[in-house]
Formats: C-alpha cells, structure tokens, sequence
C-alpha cells in the first residue's frame, strides 16, 4: 500500500510495528518533524492483519509493507530501508515517540565532521509502565572513534544514566543502511549487532547530545525486558575475537549472567561463569555487581540503587533519580 509523496523527503522513518494502539501517534510524531522537504513514513507491520486492520491501515503511511507476520524486527527494518526514498532513513520503534526537532538535529550531526558520520544516536527520556520517567539519558556519549562495543559494555554499572545507543534515536544514510543490513533472526541485541557490523563495516557511528526520543521501557512484549541468557551469550561469543577480554568479560557479566540470575536458570549462571574462565579476564566490580543484581526482585534492586545513590551525594542523589527504571532496561 503506497501513497504519493508529494515533495521529495530528506528523511524517510522507518517504523517496525505489531499493531500496538499508539500506532497513529507515533506516525503523526513522525510527520510532525521539522525537515527539508517533510518526513516520509514507512510503516512495516509484522503481525498477523485482519481484513479490517487492512482498512485502518489504509493511508496511515506513505508506505505500509504486511511481512504476512513474526518475521522478527531485523527482516522489518531492512524491508523499510529496501523502500524508503529519501537520503537518510531513521529508526522509530511503534511504542516510542521522537523529540520536536530530533531529526533536523541528527541530520546536522551526521554532515558535520566534515561529513564523517554515517550513523548518528542522541539521548532519550524513559516512561515506565507506571508513568515514571528519567533522563536525559545516557550521561556519557560515545567518543568520536571509540569502538562501539568498548562503549557498551566496559565498565557498565547498575545506573539506568549509564552507556547506550537507543534505536529510535538512530538516523542513517540509506547507502549505509543498504550495504549494513540489521541482522535477521536475531531475537535480541538487534541494535548493538547493527552498530557493531556498521562500525565494523568502516562506517562512522557517532552520538548526538541533543534529546532525540521519549522511551517506554517494558513495554508488553518487549524483548528487552525477557531473561533469555543464551541468545545473548550466543550474540557475544559471535563477535568475542573482535573486542578486549576486558571489554567482552564485562559484557558476559553485565548481560547474560543478569539475564541467567533473573531466570533463576542455574545452567546459565554456570554457562557464563565458564565463559568468564576461558575469557581470561576479571570483570570490573561494577559490572559484576549489575549481573548478581539480576538475583534480587526489581523492586528491591531498584530500592537499593537509589539509598546508595542517596548516600553519595548530590551527583548520587541525581543518579538515584535516574535509577527508576533500572529493571527494565537493556
């Protein structure tokens, strides 16, 4: 389904849906950016559509692909970059919302540094299902040239202000994106695979300090709020001769010894404490105690963040604030 775009579009949103109710929302957020030329929006729906979905459907978008259902988020976003138009496509996932002015200001990070940059990011502000918010996040951003996973997981702490690269941040050039695809049939991590290959590919990744995006954490069916350990461990092990030993043993901590504690899963427990073994290298203490934390119920890990962000001062109590959604995030 295809509606006319009427001027040519500098950006075209590439928005992966399940048809969740803030659909039209998220469009209208989208159009609502303030770029040369308007915002083309291609909406990929991968759930099953029933015949009066198709009718609700019908003109949402100016483009709107039916995958025919569960071909997984990677399949949705290469289809969307396959049929944008525009010279540089942005990611927005269907329960998030951008920032007045996101897109005009990730546009001008990406040309400048003498138009260097392939990839841009920026910081977000996060809901809980209970209506809390945080942020802007993350505190730090990525240095220009540092490797993206060195900055994901080295030293990653139990802060919800702590490193990340969201994906409803991310703006491309398209000729990026069509020779970088996401990684189809990979059930989680999809935005850190992505940033790796691009990165990896020579591409430059950068992050803006602009606010790019509202995001709702745990939202229902969120990948990222599920403890399946072995997918992440799988995900490392694909990329482990690529990084330090420091960088991938805190990354085994920090990711899939959380997930494995939160499951109760003692075969996974085991599976990453033999990982960290033949890794040949210790943790950092933070990122230890992010994975053990994954044992405690969310309320009284989150209770616990916040008294010791209290205890060390102003730039605690800060982090204490920004700590609500720990629990909940990547």
């Amino acid at each position: 389904m295809t509606n006319e775009v009427r001027e040519s579009p500098l950006v075209s949103a590439v928005i992966p849906s399940v048809l969740r109710s803030g659909l039209h929302r998220v469009v209208a957020c989208a159009r609502e950016q303030q770029v040369a030329g308007g915002v083309e929006v291609v909406v990929v729906v991968d759930t099953d559509v029933s015949d009066e979905q198709r009718r609700e459907l019908d003109g949402i978008a100016d483009v709107v692909i039916l995958t025919g259902g569960r071909r997984g988020a990677g399949v949705a976003r290469n289809l969307g970059v396959r049929s944008a138009t525009a010279p540089y496509v942005a990611f927005l996932d269907d329960d998030d919302e951008w920032c007045a002015g996101h897109l005009a200001s990730a546009i001008d990070a990406l040309e400048d540094a003498d138009g260097r940059a392939d990839v841009v990011g920026a910081r977000v502000c996060q809901t809980t299902p209970d209506g809390s918010t945080s942020g802007p996040v993350p505190r730090h951003l990525l240095r220009p040239d540092q490797d993206v996973l060195e900055y994901l997981f080295r030293g990653r702490r139990p802060d919800i202000a702590r490193p990340s690269i969201y994906t409803s941040t991310l703006v491309a050039r398209r000729e990026v994106a069509l020779r970088s695809p996401w990684r189809e049939g990979l059930p989680r991590h999809q935005d850190w695979e992505w940033l790796r290959s691009v990165q990896a590919s020579g591409h430059v990744v950068r992050q803006s300090a602009h606010l790019g995006a509202r995001i709702q954490m745990g939202s229902v069916g969120s990948i990222s709020a599920t403890s399946d350990w072995r997918t992440s461990l799988e995900w490392g092990r694909s990329w482990r001769r690529e990084a330090s030993r420091a960088v991938y043993a805190d990354f085994v901590a920090g990711q899939p010894l959380r997930y494995a504690m939160q499951a109760r899963s003692s075969a996974g427990v085991r599976a990453c404490v033999r990982e960290l073994s033949s890794a040949g290298a210790w943790p950092s203490l933070g990122t230890l105690a992010l994975g053990l934390g994954g044992a405690l119920p969310r309320g009284v890990a989150l209770r616990a963040v916040t008294l010791a962000a209290r205890v060390r001062g102003p730039r605690g109590r800060r982090a204490g604030v920004l700590a609500t959604a720990e629990g909940v995030s990547p």
